[in-house]
């Protein structure tokens, strides 16, 4: 299944307020995406808002700022959740033990590497302990290591989920992100709703 093969897609995500002005959304509408993976605490979506921030190289939020989140930031927000989920819902985690400090310090890492938004130029996912770049048939390791395993097949399965809540307008403006993000080396937005090869 690909995002453009004419599938119905949701109905309109966040209100047409939220919808027509950048950077509108409201917390409580962003935290409505993840509900079918536990995730309900806005403590939750604050801190991975501040890693999505951070790891863009923007200001820190305020102690508990309830900000409107930017199309970029919602982005960013939905991949933090799949890395998170993927990685920590199998070991038994709860939403709210999710290691959000641990994903920072790596993004800040490929930040280092060359990455001026990570979570939207590269496919990423934790093999063992490491977070991975995800290019080609293979993976690349922060430390610099090429893995040839790919991850486990549950990235399109979380992006299809919550992807598939809203309608082609939202879905455009969101692709629209990926590319100005810009890193095609490191895989299409198309990429992110098909099995790794």
């Amino acid at each position: 299944m690909s995002i453009d093969d004419g599938s119905p897609l949701g109905d309109e995500f966040g209100s047409r307020r939220e919808r027509a002005e950048p950077g509108a959304f409201e917390p409580g509408t962003v935290l409505g995406l993840f509900r079918d993976f536990d995730v309900t605490r806005h403590d939750v979506l604050h801190r991975v808002h501040q890693l999505v921030r951070a790891s863009a190289g923007e200001a820190p939020l305020p102690p508990h700022e309830t900000a409107r989140i930017t199309f970029r930031d919602l982005a960013g927000i939905i991949e933090a959740f799949r890395i998170l989920i993927e990685r920590d819902v199998p070991a038994g985690l709860s939403s709210r033990r999710m290691d959000t400090a641990k994903l920072a310090r790596d993004l800040l890492d490929l930040r280092r590497f060359g990455f001026s938004h990570p979570l939207l130029q590269a496919r990423l996912a934790y093999d063992g302990g490491a977070l991975a770049v995800v290019v080609g048939g293979g993976q690349y390791e922060t430390s610099g290591q090429l893995f040839l395993t790919p991850p486990s097949g549950q990235i399109p399965q979380f992006m299809r989920a919550v992807y598939g809540q809203f309608d082609q307008q939202l879905v455009g403006r969101l692709r629209a992100e990926y590319e100005s993000a810009g890193r095609p080396d490191f895989g299409t937005f198309e990429d992110r709703f098909t099995d790794p090869k």
